[in-house]
């Protein structure tokens, strides 16, 4: 997108705001990997473009700038958390130089700019996959009569409202209505709304990104933001609500492009655990947000969740050895959440525990026993064994699809991890990934507050999981054979 850009030292801008007269001509795109970049024709900034040929380090939020601007249609945009990062010298005059900027965030408004200390009391988020886990459409919104040529609508809007970390959070979902020769036609749509007094940036980290991270959970692959509006605080004394649209980085190398839109019905069956399915297990919208967030405030389970997410970027190609040790280390940082501490229940291990404890002096017996009875003991096919079982009939199910599992897993799980000559066994490592993944899940759904029979209720009808299963059996077939 082409534009003028300008850097204004002023906080705030005063009412009847208009542009400075000096402008500098620029380019903002996607940079492919980590959000957008600014690329000016000539310099932004008073100092001399020569002291600008390397990196700038950025050490503090003080190292940042705010860069406002106007598109060729005159929309106003607001370019959040900039530093140059690079400056090449054309000719003896600044004007002729080329900057380029990393930006963090972009707010777009109409004749509205903002700095980083501008706060939002309500924000409207919309997720890629947020409309096919949110709507149930199982029935039609709306019936035709043939004979009478009338169209009834029915379940329009819906709105859920709860509370979640003290503040008002809303899920708004239904089907936005379009008439196109002489048809009608339902698109699912859904958003979330919150309301909460904060600044604008922290749109992205209080609330966008950790909801985003849940829908990358229940959608099974990589989500992100379509679309982040918000209301501003009421400072300028305007008759209505300033509302500005915020864009923040999606690494797009973490979206499958060949992932073409499938329709919402074959979306929901691919989905996780829809609204509508987990309310069939007494799971509501706010007890799942509410338990997202307490999860994420464990670190090792939050850790787990990072490692799940990063597995579903890529399944192929070279993908292989990086998404299953991804998955390996989630199901290792899963167990210390879950099992670090805690002796194992089976017997007869519990028994080769406390044996060497005979030998040793009192002093040292109990530091021996809690050592030896955590994780940290466990080799990774123990760990990986305890949190199969503890998948209830999910993981039974796995296991009886592909007893070789746990093993496979280590045994791939080493190959990747290290230079090995032998060949690859693309399909088997693959297979592999997604008996991990499914343990993942699972258990994930469990650290949700979602009881293990729920998680399987969940999981066993799930259309993904089915075809993944006979997949798995299919391998232990041809192992077999």
């Amino acid at each position: 997108m082409y534009g003028e850009w300008w850097i204004e030292t002023r906080k705030r801008p005063p009412k009847n705001y208009t542009p400075p007269k000096h402008t500098v001509a620029g380019e903002l795109q996607a940079d492919g990997m980590f959000g957008w970049t600014l690329e000016t024709i000539g310099s932004l900034t008073d100092e001399s473009i020569w002291a600008h040929t390397a990196s700038r380090v950025v050490k503090t939020e003080d190292d940042l700038v705010t860069i406002w601007g106007t598109d060729s249609t005159g929309k106003s945009y607001s370019l959040l958390g900039c530093y140059d990062t690079q400056s090449i010298i054309q000719s003896s005059s600044i004007r002729d130089g080329v900057q380029r900027w990393a930006v963090s965030t972009i707010v777009e408004g109409d004749g509205v700019w903002v700095d980083p200390d501008s706060e939002v009391e309500e924000a409207t988020i919309s997720f890629r996959d947020l409309a096919a886990w949110a709507t149930d459409v199982r029935n039609p919104p709306f019936a035709f009569d043939e004979d009478t040529q009338v169209i009834s609508f029915h379940w329009a809007w819906n709105e859920e409202k709860s509370l979640v970390r003290d503040r008002s959070v809303g899920l708004h979902h239904g089907f936005s209505w379009s008439h196109f020769d002489n048809r009608f036609e339902a698109d699912a749509a859904a958003s979330i709304t919150i309301s909460d007094t904060l600044k604008i940036q922290q749109v992205a980290t209080k609330w966008t990104r950790p909801i985003n991270d849940l829908m990358s959970l229940l959608a099974m692959r990589p989500s992100f933001p379509v679309s982040i509006r918000a209301r501003l605080v009421e400072k300028l004394g305007r008759e209505r609500p300033i509302e500005v649209k915020i864009r923040i980085p999606v690494a797009l190398d973490r979206v499958d492009e060949d992932d073409a839109e499938k329709g919402i019905v074959s979306r929901q069956l691919e989905v996780l655990a829809t609204r509508v399915g987990l309310q069939e297990v007494d799971v509501t919208f706010e007890t799942l947000l509410g338990g997202w967030f307490a999860v994420r405030e464990d670190n090792k389970l939050r850790v787990a969740f990072e490692h799940l997410a990063d597995s579903q970027v890529k399944t192929s190609g070279f993908w292989f050895d990086d998404s299953l040790l991804h998955a390996c280390n989630g199901l290792e940082s899963l167990h210390a959440a879950r099992f670090d501490g805690s002796v194992s229940e089976d017997t007869a291990k519990r028994e080769s525990l406390t044996q060497p404890q005979n030998a040793e002096p009192d002093s040292h017996k109990e530091l021996l026993s809690n050592r030896q009875g955590t994780t940290r003991n466990k080799s990774f096919k123990t760990r990986v064994d305890e949190i199969a079982q503890s998948c209830g009939e999910t993981g039974r199910a796995i296991l009886e699809a592909y007893p070789d599992l746990v093993k496979d897993i280590r045994r791939f799980r080493n190959r990747a991890a290290h230079t090995s000559t032998e060949p690859r066994d693309a399909t088997g490592q693959v297979d592999v990934l997604l008996g991990s993944q499914w343990l993942l899940r699972h258990s994930l759904l469990q650290a949700l507050g979602i009881a293990k029979e729920d998680c399987d209720a969940i999981i066993l009808p799930n259309f993904t999981f089915k075809r993944h299963l006979e997949r798995l059996e299919a391998r232990h077939a041809s192992k077999t054979a």
